[in-house]
């Protein structure tokens, strides 16, 4: 199975997650520039841009200790640009979580969300 094929696979099943727990879709691979935020939700009123990392099981690192610091402020900035252009979520409290999926032959183990994965 192609790995963009996993990824895909991965956020939306990602999103399935995190809608049965009760947040709202606001946006779905939104470009910002020339990066991409995974997924923008409202949990409550508290907007939540959403990392989905899709690693093999047999790798040697999970997929959330791929988020590092350099991908943190990647994020951080494509959400600093995002807000500028969707003003009417700019007085939203904004949280950074991390959806955690690991697969096998592309046979998806279930999400792990790790919220405010950025502290």
């Amino acid at each position: 199975m192609k790995s963009a094929s996993v990824g895909t696979q991965a956020e939306k099943a990602a999103e399935a997650q995190l809608q049965k727990a009760g947040l709202r879709l606001v946006a779905r691979n939104a470009r910002v520039g020339r990066g991409e935020i995974d997924l923008i939700m409202l949990d409550g009123n508290t907007l939540v841009f959403i990392e989905v990392r899709c690693r093999k099981q047999t790798g040697l690192v999970t997929p959330q200790e791929t988020v590092d610091f350099r991908k943190q402020a990647q994020v951080r900035a494509n959400a600093e640009r995002w807000l500028a252009a969707n003003p009417r979520y700019r007085n939203h409290y904004c949280r950074f979580d991390v959806i955690s999926v690991r697969h096998n032959n592309g046979k998806l183990d279930p999400p792990k969300w790790i919220k405010d994965a950025f502290n």
